[in-house]
C-alpha cells in the first residue's frame, strides 16, 4: 500500500514539473514575441523617405530591381511586398523595387559641345557613346560635336546608342609652291612671304655658273601642293662653310673693318672677338638686322691682332692684322 501511494506521489510531482515547464514556455513565447506593425503604403515615395519610415517601423528593407517606368519618377518606389495594409511581426523584410525613370526620352542636342562634353552627358542620360567620326569645318571649332544621330530631339530609349560627327577644325587651304629657283634670296623670301609660306632652313652650296645669292633649290619643290604657312627650305649659290674676309679701309691712326650681317629675314646673334696677344675679347655681341653693317677701327699699335665675326655662332668673317697699316 506504501508502495503504490509513493508511486502516485511520484507521478504527480513529475506532472506538476511538466505542466508548470510548459507554462513558462507558452508565457515566455506570449511575452517575448515581437509587437505587429501595419506595412504602409510605399509606392510613388522617394526612396530615402521609404528607407528612413521602415526603420521606424523596425522593418528591414529588402532593394529589388531598378526598373524603368513611365509613371513613377526616377528613385521613387515602384512595387513593394508584403503589400500596403499587411500586418506583419517587426524586424520582417520588406521588398522594395526602385524606379529608374522614364525608358524613353528626347535626345538632347549636342551641336557645338566639346565631345568630352557631350559623352559626359551621355552617360548622365544612360545612352551608349556610338561611333565617332571626324570631319573639317569653318565655323565649330576642333574637338567639338557638328552632328549627331539619332538627330537632337527625336525620342530614344535609354541605352540606345548614339553616333557624334567631330570638326577637326577649319578646311586647310593648300596651295601649289610657287618656283623660286634663279632668285636672289630677298626676292626669295618676298615672294614666299606674299604667297603666304615662311621661309625655314637656309644651307648654302656654291654653283659658279650661275649668279651669287641666289636660290639654287627649293623643298618643297615648284608646283607641289603644301598647306598656308609652310616653311620652304633653301639652298643658296654661295660658298658652302666659307669664311669671307671683311672690309678694310685705311684711316688716320689705323684700319676700319666693316663686316655686313648676311641677309635674311631674321635678326642674328652677331659677335666680333678681337683676338690680341693671346687674349679674346668680345667688341660687339648683340641681335643685328639681315643685311646691316658693323664698323670696328683696329689700331696701327695693335700688331697681329686677328678679328673674327660670328653669326649665330658659325665663323662668317675673319680678319689678320699686322703693325703696319693693311
Amino acid at each position: 500500500m506504501i508502495q503504490t501511494l509513493f508511486k502516485w506521489l511520484i507521478y504527480l510531482a513529475l506532472f506538476a514539473l511538466i505542466a508548470g515547464a510548459t507554462a513558462y514556455g507558452v508565457l515566455v513565447f506570449i511575452v517575448e514575441q515581437p509587437p505587429s506593425v501595419v506595412v504602409p503604403d510605399l509606392v510613388e515615395k522617394d526612396v530615402v523617405t521609404v528607407l528612413e519610415h521602415l526603420s521606424t517601423l523596425g522593418l528591414i528593407p529588402d532593394m529589388g530591381d531598378l526598373e524603368y517606368h513611365d509613371a513613377i519618377p526616377k528613385y521613387h518606389v515602384t512595387y513593394q511586398y508584403p503589400f500596403p495594409g499587411a500586418e506583419v511581426k517587426s524586424g520582417r523584410h520588406v521588398r522594395i523595387n526602385i524606379s529608374a525613370g522614364v525608358r524613353r526620352l528626347q535626345l538632347p542636342d549636342f551641336s557645338g559641345m566639346p565631345v568630352a562634353r557631350a559623352r559626359a552627358l551621355l552617360a548622365q542620360i544612360e545612352m551608349t557613346p556610338g561611333p565617332v567620326s571626324k570631319t573639317a569645318h569653318d565655323q565649330i571649332p576642333a574637338g567639338s560635336v557638328i552632328a549627331q544621330i539619332p538627330l537632337a530631339g527625336r525620342a530614344v530609349d535609354r541605352g540606345d546608342s548614339v553616333g557624334l560627327l567631330v570638326s577637326t577644325g577649319p578646311v586647310l587651304q593648300r596651295f601649289r609652291m610657287p618656283d623660286i629657283q634663279g632668285m636672289t634670296v630677298d626676292a626669295a623670301g618676298l615672294r614666299l612671304e606674299r604667297a603666304g609660306f615662311q621661309v625655314g632652313r637656309l644651307t648654302a652650296d656654291e654653283d659658279r655658273s650661275r649668279p651669287h645669292n641666289t636660290v639654287l633649290k627649293q623643298d618643297p619643290p615648284p608646283g607641289y601642293p603644301v598647306e598656308k604657312g609652310a616653311a620652304v627650305a633653301l639652298v643658296v649659290n654661295r660658298v658652302a662653310g666659307g669664311v669671307a674676309a671683311g672690309g678694310l679701309e685705311q684711316v688716320r691712326g689705323g684700319t676700319l673693318f666693316t663686316h655686313r650681317v648676311a641677309p635674311g629675314f631674321l635678326k642674328k646673334h652677331v659677335r666680333l672677338v678681337l683676338i690680341l696677344y693671346g687674349q679674346q675679347m668680345d667688341m660687339v655681341d648683340r641681335f643685328a638686322a639681315p643685311g646691316s653693317q658693323l664698323v670696328f677701327l683696329v689700331p696701327h699699335a695693335w700688331a697681329r691682332a686677328r678679328i673674327q665675326v660670328f653669326e649665330n655662332d658659325d665663323l662668317t668673317a675673319e680678319q689678320a692684322f699686322s703693325s703696319e697699316a693693311e
